[in-house]
């Protein structure tokens, strides 16, 4: 339990067992404590007495300082151990790296690795297979160590017949197998399973198959071979060496492999950038297409090629045609090609891969009509693919009789193909941007015709100060607000906004305004002003939308505002005496819905500081990052908080204050509002 145990009369200990005679026979008293780091136990250190009470909470305390200290200075010698254990493999690793980054090739890297391997990690000999898919074996590559014995005496010859025999087909060793299987080392402490003759020159009595894996898959196997009265413990740090030894010589190998396809594919790619060359100015679509149909057949040896691109029926159309005779051009003019006429061009776009027909006559994926109609005795389609979707395909083909499409040409074509799409891409990209930017600009121009339908500024009322804002979420909105100069010392204000966003929303907000602002004019009362815009709305208006109103007249001379709401009510009232913010609230639904709308209609008497705010859902609905919304109470504190300042200050601190709620989340609604607010004196 790590805890000390002391016991000064043995002979009553019932956890007491006497130690070994010979050592110390007359034992009558121990004292016991353990040997602790970070609460683990990890040795005990005991005193033993030959007179009975011998021990005391001195000693105690003594060996306990003693272990703590001995604890340390153990645990921290082992620590040091594992360092330089670790420090060694990190060498070991580094050499081995090292030595077969600076190969030339395959062979090199092989012979590098068992050498190295067999020097650096303590091991009798070692011995490199890579799995070869042509075969389906794995195909012996190098070693260093084996015994070779007399067999090398006879010359290379004997050492070639050899490492053929000792080539590993599946089922030839059982411990192969499950290596490649589970895709983890195999130790075999039994050589004697061990397949001939392999068997004869391995110079160890304990092995260990370790699998060479890069990329996920095991390409190769390492075997190390130790003797146990010679090398140290294969214990598990050991053979994760050996494991790290085997992942590194197989991506030197891969490494080799990709060097010696690079320089295979440096033609390939010298051809692909003359066609890059010549794609990669921006040009017409037809332009792009004409040039790579014109192309394939020099570099393919076929008799025409075919440009088809995708249509939104998802048919595909011929685009253009290059052939070495004008009548192989005709048969595919102005050609539309259905899903299911040519299963081989159906298949090669919905795999995303190019795929080749060297003879069409009996092929399943060519039916008989596609070659009476268009004469392919040889096809090779290759998809056309913007972010692995196609968008078309060239078709080469040949009339004259089968071809072979070698897999060198194929990656060729496929490279062009590739380029072109993007090409394709780029110039359908830069058609969109350039209406994207003539709708920018008229989305400008929109926003200024827009704002110079609303007022400029705040009118002058005597013994009032009047503040707006407005901000739309879009270049153009759907909220509004209006002043309404009336006779008789009255002025109508407005604040409205749409039920949707955008141009539809602007150019309902402009019928809207329009409408509201001549019936406003009449003169008529805030309640019967909305019935007879409604009429009017619904009258003239076949767009399924709506607009919330809230419409009042300030009677700036007897103080009183008449207001009403048509499915707006986002109003305050503040009351300058008590500082209560009240919800000025009336009864009605938006404008445009219903013809029989009811709305109600109520009265305010403003006295000296009183203040009025009408807004719009941009106000209180702004979220911030959190997904948080400002909300009517937040509105109505800051209200409450900058009331005794003048109008445009307290619009100006409401709009700061929405503002800085949202901070960089961005804005999807508009924001408008008015605030009216009587003089003090």
């Amino acid at each position: 339990h790590g805890e000390p145990l002391m016991a000064n009369d043995v002979s009553a200990e019932p956890l007491y067992i006497p130690d070994d005679p010979r050592l110390l026979p007359d034992t009558r008293a121990e004292l016991a404590v353990p040997l602790v780091v970070e609460g683990r136990v990890i040795g005990v250190l005991d005193v033993q007495n030959t007179q009975r009470g011998a021990f005391g909470p001195d000693d105690l305390f003594i060996l306990r300082t003693l272990a703590d200290q001995v604890a340390v200075a153990v645990n921290s010698a082992r620590a040091y151990e594992a360092q330089r254990e670790e420090a060694w493999v990190t060498t070991v690793l580094l050499q081995v790296a090292e030595a077969t980054s600076q190969a030339e090739n395959v062979e090199a890297v092989l012979n590098v690795a068992t050498r190295v391997t067999a020097m650096l990690a303590g091991v009798e000999s070692t011995a490199i297979w890579l799995w070869d898919d042509d075969s389906a074996v794995f195909e012996f590559g190098a070693a260093y160590g084996l015994a070779w014995g007399q067999m090398l005496d006879d010359g290379a010859p004997a050492l070639d017949a050899l490492a053929a025999d000792l080539r590993l087909s599946p089922g030839a060793w059982a411990a192969v197998d499950r290596l490649r299987a589970e895709r983890a080392a195999v130790i075999i402490d039994d050589t004697t399973t061990v397949p001939l003759p392999f068997r004869e020159v391995c110079s160890g009595d304990t092995i260990a198959l370790l699998p060479m894996l890069n990329k996920g898959q095991v390409f190769g196997v390492m075997g190390a071979s130790f003797k146990r009265d010679l090398a140290p413990a294969l214990d598990e740090r050991r053979l994760a060496m050996l494991s790290g030894i085997a992942h590194q010589v197989a991506a030197a190998v891969d490494n080799s492999r990709l060097t010696a396809l690079r320089e295979e594919e440096v033609w390939i790619s010298t051809v692909l950038l003359q066609v890059a060359d010549a794609l990669r100015r921006l040009q017409a679509v037809e332009v792009t297409l004409e040039q790579v149909a014109r192309l394939v057949p020099a570099l393919t040896g076929v008799d025409r090629c075919v440009a088809l691109l995708l249509d939104e029926a998802g048919n595909y159309r011929v685009r253009t045609v290059h052939a070495l005779r004008d009548e192989l051009a005709e048969a595919y003019m102005g050609a539309v090609i259905r899903p299911g006429e040519l299963p081989l061009l159906d298949d090669t776009c919905r795999l995303g891969q190019p795929l080749v027909v060297n003879d069409t006559v009996g092929n399943p994926r060519v039916p008989g009509a596609w070659y009476a109609r268009y004469g392919s005795r040889a096809i090779l389609v290759v998809p056309l693919l913007v972010a692995d979707e196609p968008i078309g395909a060239f078709l080469a083909d040949d009339v004259q009789g089968t071809h072979v499409f070698s897999p060198r040409r194929v990656r060729i074509v496929t490279g062009i193909a590739n380029q072109a799409a993007i090409a394709i891409e780029n110039a359908r990209l830069q058609a969109q941007e350039a209406q994207r930017a003539q709708l920018a600009r008229e989305l400008e121009l929109a926003h200024d015709i827009q704002r110079t339908l609303l007022p400029q500024a705040a009118p002058l009322v005597e013994g009032y100060q009047i503040a707006y804002r407005w901000r739309s979420a879009r270049e153009v909105g759907g909220d509004f607000f209006d002043f309404v100069p009336l006779d008789e010392g009255r002025l109508g204000l407005v604040v409205a906004d749409v039920a949707d966003k955008g141009i539809p929303a602007a150019l309902y907000m402009m019928f809207a305004r329009t409408v509201l602002r001549a019936v406003a004019l009449s003169g008529r009362k805030p309640v019967s002003a909305l019935q007879r815009a409604n009429e009017l709305i619904l009258a003239e208006s076949q767009a399924e939308m709506f607009v919330t109103v809230y419409y009042s007249i300030l009677d700036y001379r007897k103080h009183l505002l008449t207001y009403a709401s048509a499915g707006h009510n986002l109003a305050f009232y503040a009351a300058q005496e008590t500082g209560e913010i009240q919800p000025m609230l009336t009864a009605g639904i938006p404008l445009g819905v219903i013809p029989a709308a009811v709305f109600g209609q109520k009265t305010l008497l403003l006295a000296p500081g009183d203040v009025a705010l009408f807004y719009t859902d941009g106000a209180v609905e702004v979220q911030n990052a959190e997904g948080e919304e400002f909300g009517a109470e937040r509105l109505a504190a800051v209200l409450a908080a900058h009331l005794a300042e003048p109008a445009e200050a307290i619009a100006e601190a409401i709009d700061a204050a929405v503002q800085a709620f949202a901070g960089e989340a961005a804005q999807y609604d508009d924001f408008t509002l008015i605030l009216v607010k009587r003089d003090a004196h």
